[in-house]
């Protein structure tokens, strides 16, 4: 996924109420490939946008999170920008939320509110912050209310307004042998071990799993058959439930003994007839750990 921009680079501040969904939205946009900085100093703002205009570490994308932003600081920002018009693309999200919701998010995670000081409660605090960030509030290119929104709907609101991408479901099937170690990065784990196992046949056992004729030892069995089908059943009716959830990375591990034979007859199954299904968001990938 390419997102550079063609002509210059872009840069999104991201500034708003604490708690209504900064971090989140930072990590939406690191996701898609920007170089994201968070709670940056306005002292080096000046250094970061020269940085930006004669160097583009970032590959034309940027993304700058900032805390509380009031009338003073807010104008140093707007005039930055304004001095960088027609070299680098700025925008700024502003993040909002109503106080009883940033309430109850403070309470829920138990942290404290970064104005907070002794003496002062996190009501306060939230209404002092609203208070200094009004002008901002104002003169934001987008504003967005995350009060009715989830992290996930707050992601896929992001990626519709700004980042302008297709994004799919990317599965990975990957078989690998128990005894060698467990596939920990996996979402999912499936066990094949039931099934027969081509290793005790002698003209199959210096083969593996990518061999149509294993392929076919593994399968020979009802009961392989019906275990196979109820995995390719439960990977088809998840993908766009997980989708939908904004997971966009699916990893399925399928593994046997060694991860030589029936594991490796599963992936290559698995990979080859999602691949001919063609579901909408989504690609399909395989790897074999132990071959």
């Amino acid at each position: 996924m390419n997102q550079k921009a063609t002509n210059q680079p872009k840069l999104f501040f991201l500034v708003g109420q604490s708690g209504a969904g900064r971090s989140t939205a930072l990590k939406v946009f690191e996701d898609s490939g920007f170089y994201c900085m968070d709670n940056i100093p306005f002292l080096l703002l000046p250094e970061i946008f020269k940085s930006i205009k004669d160097h583009d570490f970032g590959h034309g994308l940027y993304a700058i999170g900032l805390s509380s932003v009031h009338e003073t600081l807010g104008k140093q920002l707007l005039k930055l920008s304004e001095k960088a018009k027609g070299v680098i693309d700025t925008k700024t999200l502003f993040l909002d939320c109503e106080p009883e919701v940033l309430l109850k998010r403070f309470n829920q995670t138990r942290r404290r509110h970064p104005m907070e000081m002794a003496g002062s409660s996190i009501r306060e605090w939230i209404e002092i912050e609203s208070t200094n960030n009004e002008w901002m509030r104002s003169k934001a290119d987008v504003l967005i209310d995350t009060t009715k929104l989830n992290p996930h709907e707050l992601k896929r609101t992001i990626e519709q307004k700004f980042l302008l991408v297709n994004r799919e479901l990317e599965v990975e099937f990957i078989s690998f042998g128990f005894k060698n170690a467990y596939q920990d990065s996996a979402d999912i784990v499936f066990d094949v071990r039931c099934l027969p196992n081509p290793y005790f046949s002698s003209d199959l056992k210096k083969e593996n799993g990518t061999n149509p004729k294993v392929q076919q030892y593994v399968l020979k069995e009802q009961h392989s058959k019906d275990f196979y089908k109820k995995i390719y059943e439960f990977v088809k009716d998840g993908i766009p439930h997980y989708f939908e959830e904004g997971k966009y990375y699916l990893r399925i591990a399928i593994g046997c003994t060694g991860g030589q034979h029936r594991s490796v007859s599963f992936v290559e199954k698995l990979y080859e007839d999602f691949s001919d299904l063609k579901i909408d968001n989504a690609s399909f990938k395989k790897k074999h750990r132990d071959l």
